[in-house]
C-alpha cells in the first residue's frame, strides 16, 4: 500500500495505443481485496464450524438448487453415499429418475418457507435403510427469491420394529 503495508489486491491493466496501434503505455488499476479475503475467511470458519456441528450430532446437510442439483453436502452424507456434489438429489438420495412426490425441496420454493417432515427414508450406498426427520429451509437472497434450500437430515435414533420394519442407523 501506500504507506508501505503488504495487502491482498487485484490488478486490472490495459495497454494504451496510439492511432496506429502501436503501444504507447499501460494504465494498471489495483484494488485491496483485504475486507473480501477476511469475508471469505470467516465464511470458511462458519462453514468449518457448522459442519463440525452436524457431524457432531451425526446429521446429513446438503445445499440443493431449483435444477434439483446438490452444490454441497457435509461428511455424514458423503460417507453414506459417496460424493454426491453435482448429482441431481432425487437420485442421489432417493435412487430415484424423478423428483419425489411429496418433495420438500420443491414445497420450500414453492412457498418461502421451511418444510419439516416427520419421516425420512433412503438407502445408502451400502444398500442401508436408514430413516429419520428431515428439514428444509430456504436460502433466500437479498430481495427475497428462494435461491436454494438447506436441507438437514436427521437420524432416527430408535432401533426398528415390527410396525416399521428395521431401521439401520450408521451414527
Amino acid at each position: 500500500g501506500m504507506d508501505g503495508r503488504v495487502f491482498p489486491g487485484e490488478v486490472s491493466a490495459s495497454l494504451l495505443k496510439d492511432p496506429c496501434g502501436t503501444p504507447v503505455g499501460l494504465v494498471a488499476i489495483m484494488r485491496d481485496v483485504s475486507e473480501r479475503k477476511r469475508a471469505e475467511e470467516v465464511l470458511r470458519w462458519e462453514r468449518n464450524r457448522l459442519e463440525m456441528v452436524t457431524e457432531a450430532i451425526g446429521a446429513g446437510m446438503t445445499v440443493i438448487d431449483r435444477n434439483w442439483k446438490i452444490v454441497w453436502a457435509n461428511g455424514v452424507l458423503k460417507d453414506l453415499f459417496g460424493d454426491i456434489r453435482g448429482k441431481l438429489c432425487y437420485e442421489a438420495l432417493q435412487q430415484r429418475d424423478r423428483p419425489c412426490p411429496d418433495c420438500s425441496p420443491a414445497e420450500v420454493f414453492k412457498t418461502g418457507s421451511e418444510r419439516i417432515r416427520r419421516t425420512w427414508t433412503a438407502l445408502s450406498a451400502d444398500g442401508d435403510l436408514l430413516t429419520g426427520a428431515q428439514v428444509s429451509l430456504p436460502v433466500k437472497s437479498d430481495n427475497g427469491e428462494v435461491r436454494k434450500v438447506l436441507q438437514l437430515l436427521f437420524p432416527d435414533p430408535r432401533g426398528g420394529d415390527e410396525e416399521t420394519g428395521p431401521r439401520t442407523s450408521p451414527y
